[in-house]
């Protein structure tokens, strides 16, 4: 995990409002998914006009790509327009490909998130009403064998979580999402900081419960039938379609994955759900983000009975704020 300094010296005295949590805070030092930052301007003055063509003449080739193509197009004229700026594709089982591909040496599999001691950041925002909380989960990868659980695990979150807005009436919304950008189940939202003790107290039990199994069954079933909802949907919507199978893409996926994902959550077993929160909502790997006003953030802190909190530098607002 990025120790206090690191972060420090990411943000400055200045930091941004509306801070999340750093993938290294989530993941732990040195992982995978860490990338190398700019930190400083002479990086940047050193890079020629050369080295830019060269990076693109590597890299932002048609056969390092993916031309996705939804909706009610006339496909004799899209195909004209991908051959006017790509060349002739070659088809391959409705999969476009053009020039000799171009592709890395396949990556090792990713390693299991380490997070560090830090299990709570908080930060104050003097100009906020609401106190942001964020409850992040990090994961090695989401697409793999384990998504479909995944998926499920995330909306049967959400059934918890949602008390926070519904029952206790401390939220306007709240969230408990699956992350495959920065691989991750996120769980937050922004909370009324007169009640941001109960909120969070909330949100801890709502994870507590699906390790504790807590009316499992009944749980599964709807979020089961939820997240297969959303994948019937999305092929009925062009934009969606297209999105979802550009993530797959970018996982280095095929464009069929989607397809076989919906068969893995429609016969997905609870059992592998349960494997998947014992694996991943694991209290080691939990890592929360408070920000907000000090009442708030203060509130939060004692009514969940946190320790080990870190406290950074308050949240610094310009006149464009």
């Amino acid at each position: 995990m990025a120790g206090l300094a690191d972060v420090l010296a990411e943000y400055g005295d200045g930091p941004p409002a509306g801070r999340t949590l750093t993938t290294g805070e989530i993941a732990g030092e040195g992982h995978p998914h860490i990338r190398p930052q700019i930190t400083d301007p002479k990086q940047l003055r050193d890079i020629s006009v050369r080295d830019l063509e060269d990076f693109r003449d590597t890299h932002y080739r048609a056969a390092n790509s993916a031309l996705i193509i939804t909706g009610g197009f006339d496909m004799e004229l899209a195909i004209g327009y991908v051959e006017r700026f790509f060349g002739k594709p070659e088809f391959r089982e409705r999969g476009n490909t053009w020039l000799e591909p171009y592709a890395e040496p396949k990556a090792p599999p990713v390693p299991e998130p380490k997070p560090g001691d830090v299990r709570v950041l908080t930060q104050v925002d003097a100009e906020r009403v609401q106190t942001d909380v964020q409850i992040d989960f990090g994961l090695a990868e989401v697409y793999g064998d384990d998504h479909a659980a995944l998926m499920v695990m995330a909306e049967m979150l959400n059934f918890g979580v949602g008390r926070v807005r519904m029952e206790l009436g401390a939220s306007y919304g709240t969230y408990a999402r699956l992350d495959a950008e920065r691989p991750r189940v996120s769980i937050g939202g922004a909370i009324d900081s007169a009640r941001a003790d109960e909120g969070l107290v909330a949100l801890y039990a709502a994870i507590e419960e699906l390790r504790t199994r807590e009316d499992f069954e009944r749980r599964f079933a709807f979020a089961r039938r939820n997240v297969l909802q959303r994948m019937i949907n999305a092929q009925g919507d062009p934009a969606e379609f297209a999105n979802t199978l550009a993530r797959a893409v970018r996982s280095g996926r095929s464009y069929a994955y989607f397809r076989g994902l919906a068969t893995s959550v429609a016969t997905l077993e609870p059992s592998e759900v349960e494997r998947a929160i014992d694996r991943v909502l694991a209290p080691e790997r939990a890592v929360t983000m408070l920000q907000g006003p000090q009442a708030g953030v203060d509130k939060a802190v004692a009514g969940a009975k946190l320790t080990s909190v870190v406290a950074l530098p308050a949240v610094v607002h310009d006149e464009y704020d």
